[in-house]
Parts: structure tokens; sequence; C-alpha cells
């Protein structure tokens, strides 16, 4: 089975506290092993999930005791899914008896959620939780919250018989063998193939759950600051206009001020000079005006004889 890594440790959620705990360092990224095997294996099965959401459905159930240990029933109850077997506890190595029962239920197309120590070195059970996807002949694989990596479980201990602690399966995954085929055309199916990948990219950039409902919300509100950004251009852009009106008047202002001073003074020195010009007819009227000499005795003689 090729199933979908997921890690524990991706940025996007290993900070979230797991549960209901309240203090650091027990968040998704420390404690969330168990809940991103169930993460996995749901979006498997045709459910798709995160370890965050998976974390705040099982919250929603109070689905978690003592601040973040699962409650068994919880994803039952939440997702409808059966718990088919539960393995006995092998507090020592794995008997044989468990490991063709792991095959079994492998070729079943049943995801295991197993328990193995983290620390094989030491004496303690440092519980950690993998999904073993498949097996080829006594190599079994899982993928790894801790890592994110699809891994070989040997690395727990050496080999399975010392790895496996326990392990429960659920419903079988979907398979291209009970999926009925739909044929589409080449075009229609490279524009779902585009579509898929597009989905995909807004994901990363968006940084978000890969879950339709969170990354169309991201969308949503991206599209929210996008057109409070559009009516804050229109804003600017009517403003601008407005300045330049306004300081196109200010120039005609300034012009038409600048033209009636010109005018203003041109006028004073032209009647000036009327005014001088005006001054100089007057006295040659004046002049014309003045009265003529009164001549008596001999000069009016003279004048009657020699000029009159």
């Amino acid at each position: 089975m090729t199933i979908t890594t997921q890690g524990q440790r991706d940025a996007r959620w290993s900070s979230i506290l797991l549960g209901f705990n309240t203090n650091q360092p027990y968040t998704i990224g420390n404690y969330g092993c168990l809940i991103t095997c169930f993460s996995m294996y749901l979006s498997a099965i045709g459910k798709p999930e995160t370890p965050e959401t998976v974390n705040e459905k099982v919250k929603s159930v109070n689905g978690f005791v003592d601040g973040g240990k699962l409650v068994w029933s919880a994803p039952e109850t939440i997702w409808g899914i059966k718990c088919i077997y539960q393995s006995p506890y092998y507090s020592g190595p794995l008997t044989s008896q468990g490991k063709t029962k792991m095959k079994t239920l492998l070729d079943e197309k049943r995801p295991l959620i197993c328990h193995v120590d983290f620390d094989p070195n030491d004496p303690d059970d440092d519980m950690h939780w993998i999904l073993v996807t498949d097996y080829e002949g006594n190599n079994f694989y899982c993928n790894d919250p801790w890592t994110g990596q699809h891994v070989n479980i040997d690395v727990y201990g050496g080999s399975v018989e010392r790895a496996v602690i326990e392990f429960r399966a659920y419903d079988p995954i979907v398979t291209t063998d009970s999926v009925t085929n739909v044929m589409v055309d080449s075009t229609t199916f490279e524009r779902l193939v585009d579509n898929s990948t597009t989905r995909d990219k807004i994901r990363d950039t968006l940084n978000c759950a890969d879950n339709n409902t969170v990354i169309l919300a991201e969308v949503n509100r991206l599209k929210g600051f996008e057109q409070a950004v559009i009516d804050k251009d229109k804003i600017i852009t009517e403003a601008q206009k407005k300045i330049t009106e306004l300081e196109n008047k200010i120039k005609q202002l300034t012009d038409d001020h600048t033209q009636f001073a010109l005018a203003s003074t041109k006028t004073i020195q032209d009647q000036g000079q009327d005014i001088i010009e005006l001054q100089g007819s007057i006295q040659e009227l004046k002049k014309d005006c003045k009265p003529q000499p009164v001549y008596t005795g001999i000069k009016k003689w003279i004048y009657d004889i020699f000029l009159k």
C-alpha cells in the first residue's frame, strides 16, 4: 500500500498543544505520533485529515484523557471506523503468529497502527506509534510520523520481532480494485491534473492544512485583503485626480494674477504717458489762448501802416 506520509513535526502543526495539554512541551510535534498515524490512515481511506484537524475533532468529543492520551473509542465515534483487530501486548519478541497476522491484515489492505519502542537501546518502553503499510518477505515498512518518511521498521530494534509491541487494524483502504473506473477524454484528464496541481500549489503557498475547507477559507481571506487594497487604490486614485485638478487651478489662478499684474502695470504706464502728452497739449493750447498785446501811440501807428 502506498500511503502519503505526514510528519508530526511539520511546521504547520508541530507547535500546537496536543489534546487538552496546557504547557509545553506537550505539543503535536513532540507527542503527536498517534494522531498523525490516524491522520495518514484516515486520508488513505478517503477521509482527508491532518494531525491538526484530528487533534481538534478528538478534543470536540472529549477523546483525550490525562491531557493528551487518546481514548480509543473516539475515532469510531468521529469517523465511524471500526477496529477489527487488536493484538496482545508483546512484552517479549513478536511471535510468529503475530507476524503472520500482520501479513494477513496488510494483504487485506489494512494498514496497522503499531506501537514500537522509540529508543530500544534503553530498558524503558518509550512509546511511539507508526503506521505499518506493507511488507516484503520478512521486511516490514512503515510511515514514521517522527521523520515523515517511509522506512523499514527495523530502525526500531533491528527486526520486526523486536520492534513491534502491539498493533491495531481498522477498515481497509480504498483500492483501485474496489473503485469503478470512469473514462474521461484527454482534455478533461489534463484539466483535472492541472486543477489538482494548482490546488497543491495554493495549499503550499498558503502553508495551510491539506483540507479543501481550510484552503478555501484562506483564499477567501486573501480575497478580502485584495478587495480592501483595490478599494484603497480607488480612493488614492480619486485623491490624486483631485490634487491634480487643484494644482492646475492654482496654476491658472497664478497665471491670471501675473497677467493681470502685467496688464495693470502697462495700463498705468500708458496712462502716465497719456497724461504727459495731454499736459503738453494743454500747454500748447494755453499758448494759443494768450491775449494779443495792446498797441497804443506810435506803436499802434506803425502797426496800422506796416503790419495791418
